[in-house]
């Protein structure tokens, strides 16, 4: 009886050793450090969304892939307009180990719930890595 106990408390350990191990390894190989995303409701009635990421090194690109604006309709999220390096170049930037931004939109219906989703991406050659971040929700 003795020793089937600690069999099991054997199995466990290596279990959840191989888990952390993995895990670790998991972040060790991510270039991002720290990321966020916040979003407000400005005076005007826009919506401010506001992120920050910071890397282990400088970057050949960094900051938002995408930001998406979603709004609470119907059960469910629905986007309404997403910012893109391709549409708003200054949500990323180049050579830098932290880079911060805001951007702002106006939106489509007031009295609606609105949650900003962040996409990011680090560069470094052909290594991409990626993070995401969903804010905490407003109502316009």
């Amino acid at each position: 009886m003795k020793c089937k106990r600690i069999a099991i408390i054997l199995v466990l350990f290596f279990a959840v050793s191989s888990i952390l191990s993995t895990s670790a390894f998991a972040r060790a190989s991510s270039q991002i450090m720290y990321y966020d995303a916040s979003l407000s409701l400005q005076r005007d009635g826009d919506l401010k969304v506001s992120f920050y990421i910071t890397t282990v090194r400088a970057m050949d690109t960094l900051g938002a892939s995408s930001i998406a604006i979603q709004r609470y309709s119907n059960s469910s999220w629905i986007t309404e307009f997403t910012f893109t390096p391709l549409n708003n170049p200054e949500i990323q930037s180049s050579n830098k180990s932290n880079y911060s931004k805001s951007v702002t939109y106006t939106p489509m219906y007031s009295n609606a719930t609105y949650r900003a989703v962040t996409n990011f991406s680090a560069k470094s050659g052909s290594q991409t890595s990626t993070a995401q971040a969903t804010t905490e929700q407003v109502t316009t």
